[in-house]
């Protein structure tokens, strides 16, 4: 994803922890692709452990901010990322909705669906967290000073309470109307459900570096809670039990995936390892381009391997292992492109 440059490459846990996000997105649209057809509680568990691997991203991304904020200032830091991001927005967006024109021949094209399109990507595109990112960095650029970072902390709660407890669960505005979106859908594909992990993701750049090594147990232990939360929700509704968690699973997560980024990217920071996955750091540079590509090429793997053919315990590794290699080699023919390589290396 983006916001590569420098200060990550010199951190390999912080790079690896991108490529996981990275593979975490693509075992988000390729459980989504068997929950249609053939919906089983593995799927869903993998789909929901996949969940976490935006927040991760966010806060990785809130902590490389203020490391590029130190060194560039405020603007610079913003026009660095502004370079990057805006173009392969609208370049991406292009692509994908010529896609979508060419697969719904037989539908009418509205100004609000492509709109909606523009904006949120479209079903599995997941490029609503373009304009959600570019949003979020304009935010953020305000937030030069600690003081500033810990009142953007701040509204990243207050926005979670009110996006889900409060009046916009029931109405989300004549906008999101018009767009044919939900409540829900407002709140998973705009800032606001990624404003929390990136203002924890700052907070750890102001935390001062201090000596101990409870970070080392404190990850693994606030991962696996949190992993084992989010299965518990999940058997929980599939049994049909009613319980506040359950009925509330989307705040819980907001905070719990908030939670858990933190501890996860303060280990990073401060250790420079984490759970073996600096290992993955060389494989960083391609973890952008794999999370922009791999849905053109997911028909292309389900029409390999029909979501049907096999059982959930063999199809999701071989589905996840042949979409995540086709999306690798298309990245790397890419950044053989000059100017590719300088925005999404």
């Amino acid at each position: 994803m983006a916001d590569s440059h420098s200060s990550s490459s010199r951190n390999p846990a912080l790079d690896g922890m991108r490529v996981v996000a990275m593979a975490g997105v693509v075992l988000i649209h390729l459980t989504a692709a068997r929950m249609r057809v053939a919906p089983t509680l593995l799927t869903e568990l993998v789909s929901t452990s996949g969940r976490f691997a935006v927040p991760m991203f966010m806060a990785v991304s809130g902590y490389l901010h203020v490391q590029s904020m130190s060194r560039s200032g405020s603007s610079g830091a913003l026009l660095s990322r502004m370079r990057r991001l805006v173009p392969t927005y609208v370049v991406w967006s292009a692509v994908y909705l010529v896609d979508a024109a060419i697969r719904t021949p037989e539908v009418t094209w509205t100004a609000a669906r492509v709109t909606r399109v523009v904006l949120l990507g479209g079903a599995g595109y997941h490029l609503w967290f373009l304009p959600a990112l570019i949003s979020l960095q304009l935010v953020a650029s305000l937030a030069s000073t600690p003081a500033r970072r810990r009142a953007l902390l701040a509204l990243g709660v207050a926005l979670g309470v009110v996006t889900v407890f409060g009046p916009a669960r029931i109405a989300v505005g004549p906008f999101w109307t018009w767009l044919g979106m939900g409540a829900s859908a407002v709140f998973d594909r705009t800032l606001v459900s990624m404003l929390l992990p990136y203002a924890l993701g700052m907070a750890v750049a102001d935390m001062p570096v201090a000596p101990g090594r409870w970070h080392r147990f404190a990850a693994p232990i606030t991962l696996l809670a949190g992993l084992g939360i989010a299965a518990a929700i999940v058997w929980a509704r599939h049994d049909g039990t009613s319980l506040w968690i359950v009925e509330n699973r989307r705040m819980v997560q907001y905070f719990l995936t908030g939670l858990v980024a933190f501890v996860v990217t303060l280990a990073a920071v401060r250790d420079r390892r984490l759970f073996g996955v600096e290992r993955l750091a060389p494989l960083a540079p391609l973890s952008f381009g794999v999370y922009l590509i791999h849905p053109l090429l997911r028909r292309v793997v389900l029409d390999w391997l029909p979501a049907t053919s096999l059982s959930s315990w063999q199809w999701i590794p071989l589905s996840a292992v042949l979409l995540l290699t086709l999306s690798g080699a298309a990245t790397w023919v890419l950044l053989r492109i000059p100017y590719v390589r300088r925005t999404l290396g």
